[in-house]
């Protein structure tokens, strides 16, 4: 693994694998963990998706992978499962606040990624 990029540790990976859709048209799809990663990777530098670092494979399928995902709500449901697993919690204040402004940073980018299609 590289250092100074996003990877997703064993235990978010845990939690977010089995959230993933199973059933695959076509070409089987490429590793999951390391185009999450790429996707994540590029939602928090902020980069533009074909500048993503060739790491987390062709910056196409990391594009894509994120769109058509967006597109049928599987992000929607990842998030609305892990927030639930932390619901009980409840996050301090400040995090709460900072998770809102990232949420609101992806749907405007799953937005703007939606118009594209």
């Amino acid at each position: 693994m590289i250092t100074g990029y996003f990877w997703l540790n064993d235990e978010q990976w845990e939690k977010i694998d089995p959230l993933l859709p199973v059933y695959v048209r076509g070409k089987r799809r490429v590793d999951d963990r390391r185009v999450i990663s790429g996707i994540i990777q590029v939602i928090i530098s902020g980069c533009r998706w074909s500048d993503a670092p060739l790491e987390y494979g062709p910056r196409k399928t990391v594009y894509n992978r994120f769109v058509r995902w967006a597109v049928r709500g599987i992000w929607e449901g990842v998030f609305m499962e892990l927030a639930g697993q932390h619901a009980h919690q409840g996050p301090p204040l400040g995090q709460r606040r900072a998770a809102k402004k990232r949420l609101s940073c992806l749907s405007s980018v799953v937005s703007a990624s939606h118009d594209l299609t």
